[in-house]
């Protein structure tokens, strides 16, 4: 029992980073749809550029998260 206590708490961070990092991903999209419905021509395409750093850095975080939770088969 203490080893399946463990394994599931040792699972549990890269639950959480993946699933928030596959939400944040969303909003991102959501947002610039938001933008390009509502916002002036000038605000999409500075939200257009802004979208290539934005997900880098949530792409990073996403195999991070992938590799921990998913662990390598022995």
């Amino acid at each position: 029992m203490n080893g399946t206590l463990s394994n599931q708490n040792r699972r549990s961070p890269g639950r959480t980073l993946l699933l928030s990092s596959l939400i944040g991903l969303f909003l991102i999209t959501a947002l610039l749809v938001i933008v390009a419905l509502f916002g002036t021509k000038d605000q999409f395409d500075r939200a257009k550029e802004m979208l290539p750093i934005l997900v880098g850095l949530i792409t990073a975080v996403l195999a991070a998260a992938m590799a921990f939770y998913f662990p390598k088969k022995e």
